[in-house]
């Protein structure tokens, strides 16, 4: 078994053949994407097994200073289903052993949401992470709807009976914008700029879904979708206060059938805690996208220093960036899952 880098997505061995096996964020298309909006350079890393690519990983690498931080742009692609996870982990440790060799990267830090693994590698700091997916292949859009619990279907039914109708397309870019900024602004996450939305649709124009739900003349929802023949993403989501109720899930239910009618193998929720508190909000999002028939697929989310003189430097000046704005340093997921469990820990020894 060999492992080799590319710089190139069709620098690969039968790169074509693979494509239709390859989520999205391991394409050509969204490096030049994440370079163009975030200047960050991807270099792929394969395993050559009987002359044919048996794993695939991209990694983004950005340069700042004396500073590399990479993080990897998805799970491990295995095109063998043959592999096992021990194969797998030794792939990981493989990589991350020829990353910090060569200098690659300081340190790898959380990869986004989607970038689910199944293992983590050797000295790693890793949390139990999950996603809602929906396995579209072989099932009609009967046994699609069937499969949705019943209080969404009422509220689709009602949204439907109430002439709630979904907008598709560019042409409803700005509105989709407002509603996705607003939520995110309540929720003091990150606001989509015009720029970024540009990029993608220049870099994305066939796969980028936009979705707004309209009551009359009134937007209620919308949603981004990334969508390929591997994968429908879910990347971005947001609705008014008080919307009219099954708009969303009525805006969801027509994405899953476009996905399904374009020939999507799956249709990803994106992102899920293994136990978010009860009664917070992230339980109640992670219902509603259980209640649409999901299968909650568990893996890993994880991240490693490779040069901790480095990584320290870099930790002291960052925090004292955040001292003189007088804000917070914002955790990742894998420390805010840390934490959680340290004070489980310490609530259940008590």
């Amino acid at each position: 078994m060999i492992i080799k880098i590319y710089y190139k997505y069709a620098d690969i061995p039968d790169s074509d053949r693979l494509i239709g096996n390859t989520p999205i964020f391991a394409t050509q298309n969204y490096a030049g994407y994440i370079k163009e909006l975030r200047n960050r350079d991807t270099v792929w890393f394969a395993q050559i097994k009987e002359n044919s690519v048996s794993y695939l990983i991209p990694i983004a690498i950005n340069k700042k200073l004396i500073f590399r931080r990479g993080y990897f742009l998805t799970g491990v692609i295995s095109f063998n289903t043959n592999n096992s996870l021990e194969e797998e982990k030794e792939f990981l440790d493989n990589v991350v052993n020829y990353i910090k060799k060569e200098k690659l990267c300081d340190w790898i830090q959380q990869g986004p949401n989607w970038a689910l693994f199944n293992t983590f590698p050797t000295g790693s700091k890793a949390v139990k992470f999950g996603t809602y997916k929906i396995f579209l292949k072989d099932k009609t859009e009967d046994e699609l709807f069937n499969s949705i619990k019943r209080n969404h279907r009422n509220n689709i039914s009602n949204a439907n009976k109430s002439e709630v109708r979904i907008k598709k397309g560019i042409e409803y870019l700005n509105d989709c914008r407002a509603i996705i900024n607003e939520t995110a602004r309540k929720a003091n996450l990150h606001s989509l700029s015009l720029t970024e939305l540009n990029r993608l649709f220049f870099h994305f124009k066939d796969n980028l879904k936009i979705y707004v739900s309209c009551l009359g003349d009134v937007p209620q929802s919308a949603a981004i979708f990334l969508s390929s023949e591997y994968c429908t993403y879910a990347l971005y989501a947001g609705s008014i206060n008080k919307a009219f109720r099954g708009s969303n899930a009525l805006l969801d239910w027509e994405a899953i059938k476009d996905a399904k009618n374009n020939n999507s193998r799956y249709f990803d929720f994106v992102g899920a805690r293994i136990n978010p508190a009860p009664g917070s909000k992230l339980e109640g999002i992670q219902n509603y996208k259980k209640r649409f028939g999901c299968d909650f697929v568990q893996g890993y989310l994880w991240k490693i220093v490779l040069s901790e003189g480095k990584f320290r430097v870099f930790n002291i000046l960052l925090n004292f960036y955040f001292l003189i704005l007088n804000k917070k340093n914002k955790k990742d997921i894998i420390d805010e899952e840390f934490e959680i469990q340290k004070n489980e820990d310490i609530h259940s020894d008590n």
